[in-house]
């Protein structure tokens, strides 16, 4: 869920052989509603919205980045 997941699709259990029947589609949906509801992500936008731990590594790793760059060391280099 905090991967930045867009939608999700729940299969019906019977799906995979044939069109879903009423009750199969109905419990797909139902698993939908039910984590919706118990994480509660749907409420907030950004739930790492804020976060320092997560910008300092966001940071860290871009200032890596730039210093491997320079240093040659993508592409191999000493």
């Amino acid at each position: 869920m905090f991967g930045g997941t867009q939608s999700l699709h729940t299969n019906a259990l019977d799906e995979a052989i044939a069109l879903p029947t009423d009750s199969s589609a109905r419990i797909a949906r139902n698993t939908q509603l039910i984590i919706q509801e118990e994480s509660n992500l749907c409420r907030v936008i950004d739930p790492w919205g804020g976060s320092y731990l997560m910008e300092s590594l966001t940071q860290q790793d871009g200032r890596q980045g730039v210093v491997d760059h320079r240093t040659g060391r993508i592409d191999g280099g000493k």
